[in-house]
Parts: C-alpha cells; structure tokens; sequence
C-alpha cells in the first residue's frame, strides 16, 4: 500500500464506527459476483423496534417514482402492501441526483431511527433521523454478502426539501454482511472484529490491514477480499455480529 493511502487510512479510523470497514469493496471491477434479489426490498422492523429499516431496489425504486402508490396519513402503501414514509418519493429523486455521473448502487438501504408505527403519528424530521447507505449484493461461494457504503444523513423541512449532511464530505468506508433470508426474516451478520483481530494474531489469515485505537480497517484489493471470506465463510464467529429485522406488510 502506498506511504499517502495508508495515513488516510490511519486518520479514517480516528474519525469511523466500531464495525470493521474496507477501503475498497467486495466486488470487483466486472461485478462478476454481484447479483440482484428482488426478494430482499421491503421494509423491516428491527426485532427490538429500534428502528426500521427500508431496502429499496430497482423495482421499488421504479414504482416510487412512477408513483404506483396511495398516500394513506404519512406512509406510502406500495401495491405489495409495503409500507414507506411518505417523503419517499423526494428523497429518492434527491438522492438520484446528489449521485448524478457516480457509480449508482443496486440498492439503498436507509435506516429510520424513528420507526412510524402509528399511520396517524406525524413527527417532524430530525437531522440525524435517518441514514442511506448504498448497497450491492455479492454471490461468492453460494452465500450472499452485502457491501454497505455509507452515503449520508438526510433532513427535510416543512416544504420537503430534502437536503445532505454528514458523510459525503468524507471518504467513505465499506461494511461487508453475510445476509441470511428465511421468509420476512432477514439476517445481515456482520464481521466480527474480534475474530479477525484473534486470526491476526495467531497469524491464521494474512490479509493487508491496519489497527488503531482497537479499529479494524481492512485495505486488501477485492480478490483478496473475496478469497479470505470464502475461506472463513462456515466460521461460526466470523460474521456474529448480527442484525436482526422483520419485514412488515402492512400495520
């Protein structure tokens, strides 16, 4: 790794969450191994209600837009019976264009720290409420794997526009899951810090990295990412760090 890349890697960590991140992604240029599951779009409860979470793909991106939708209070009920706050359809737009000529994910995944479970609530919108990351499925091996990439936090005011804080005015980082679908469950598992940390030590795995502050921010090429994960794919603590959602059809 070059002398510049690593001390912008070293400062990355001073300033990142405790979830292990990558300087590159777990794809490669041809994206040969990612692929697109329809499945997976919906919203989803967090099993603690903290928070619900809303994956949104090429279908329902398209529906939203198009709006094939009926308003009811402040959600958005999709044909599926899905529901989505009913500022969806701006914020999509925004987010469209605030990525104009980059690369666009295949999904969007924003996570809402104020779940709207009562459809006759209406809250105002907080700078820090809700956060997108962008999101690509990896097939490697017969599992599926997510790459998370932190895009922003979002605001809106009362006349709904929508307006970016936060990350994009920084490198971002990516996050790697192993998802697990069974029915409205969804699992997304991601690396366990420890273990790479323990793996590292025993000199078990060797893959380019860099430590601070007990941080993780992992620096191989995707083709050595892909190879290390297949490698410890079936380890039971490699991928426990869970999160735990429900999709909801309707309330």
């Amino acid at each position: 790794m070059k002398r510049s890349t690593f001390f912008i890697a070293v400062l990355l960590l001073s300033v990142s969450s405790c979830k292990v991140l990558s300087f590159f992604p777990l794809y490669t240029e041809s994206k040969e191994h990612v692929v697109e599951r329809s499945a997976i779009e919906g919203n989803y409860l967090a099993n603690d209600s903290s928070e619900s979470v809303y994956i949104i793909g090429p279908a329902l991106r398209s529906q939203l837009i198009n709006k094939e939708y009926s308003i009811e209070g402040e959600r958005i009920k999709m044909p599926s019976g899905m529901l989505f706050p009913a500022p969806w359809t701006q914020i999509l737009t925004s987010i469209e264009a605030e990525g104009n000529g980059k690369e666009e994910p295949s999904y969007f995944v924003i996570r809402d720290n104020e779940p709207l479970l009562d459809p006759s609530e209406k809250r105002s919108v907080s700078a820090d409420r809700f956060e997108i990351h962008g999101m690509h499925l990896v097939e490697l091996d017969g599992k599926l794997y997510a790459d998370c990439l932190r895009l922003s936090n979002i605001i809106m005011d009362a006349s709904g526009e929508v307006e970016f804080v936060g990350e994009l005015d920084h490198v971002a980082m990516h996050t790697f899951a192993q998802v697990v679908q069974n029915g409205d469950a969804l699992e997304l598992n991601f690396m366990n810090e420890s273990f790479l940390k323990t793996l590292f030590e025993q000199n078990r795995a060797r893959l380019e990295h860099v430590e601070r502050d007990d941080q993780v921010l992992l620096t191989a090429q995707p083709e050595d990412l892909q190879k290390f994960i297949i490698k410890f794919s079936d380890e039971e603590k490699a991928f426990s760090n869970r999160t735990q959602l429900m999709k909801i059809h309707g309330i």
